[in-house]
């Protein structure tokens, strides 16, 4: 029953997120427009570190499973990082793995890196590519309390937790996050803005 609420909970949130779609790509995202060849673009892939950060499988309640931990995949640009007065620019991947190419499939390191000095980073949606918890993706998948975990809320929560982190680690408080991402990565937008910056 908890499990079966777990998977109802995210279907509900994702179906909240997902009406906000309109709305974030006005106030949340960048343009960003997808090269169609990235051995034409700069070489942006020697520049990007893959890194790991270690989340918990369940942000939200305290039961058996909510102590499981799984290594949540991102990738780094920081060549052109202004340091912690500059801004934080996080790319949200959607229902796939993330490529190994990510930081130059999109514009968006070419296009912002000399004008604003951000720290680039490109985020993994959990249970796709390697930040798969439950140690496979056969167990991951394997039944409704596994999948219970799979949802927009929970993918949204390790975002913010993910950026929270480096901005802590690397000083950077007070450096403005701007999100980018298309269709359902996009949609989660606003939420994540509001959770890095509670109302007062």
């Amino acid at each position: 029953m908890v499990a079966a609420a777990h998977f109802f909970s995210s279907v509900a949130a994702a179906a909240v997120l997902l009406s906000f779609f309109s709305w974030s790509g006005s106030v949340a995202s960048l343009p960003i427009r997808l090269k169609k060849e990235a051995a034409h673009s700069t070489d942006q892939e020697d520049l990007c570190v893959h890194k790991w950060y270690t989340q918990p499988v369940d942000h939200f309640n305290y039961g058996e499973d909510s102590y499981v931990e799984f290594q949540h995949k991102y990738a780094m640009v920081d060549k052109y990082w202004g340091g912690p007065s500059s801004p934080i620019f996080a790319y949200l991947e959607g229902e796939d793995a993330m490529s190994p190419d990510v930081c130059s499939e999109t514009s968006l390191v070419d296009a912002y890196a000399s004008r604003f000095r951000p720290l680039f980073i490109f985020i993994e949606h959990r249970y796709y590519g390697d930040s798969v918890p439950f140690g496979s993706r056969d167990a991951a998948f394997s039944n409704t309390s596994t999948l219970g975990f799979f949802g927009a809320a929970q993918a949204v929560q390790d975002a913010a937790e993910l950026i929270l982190s480096l901005r802590q680690n690397l000083s950077a408080h007070y450096s403005p996050v701007i999100v980018a991402g298309g269709s359902y990565a996009g949609s989660k937008n606003p939420i994540l803005i509001i959770k890095l910056n509670p109302p007062a």
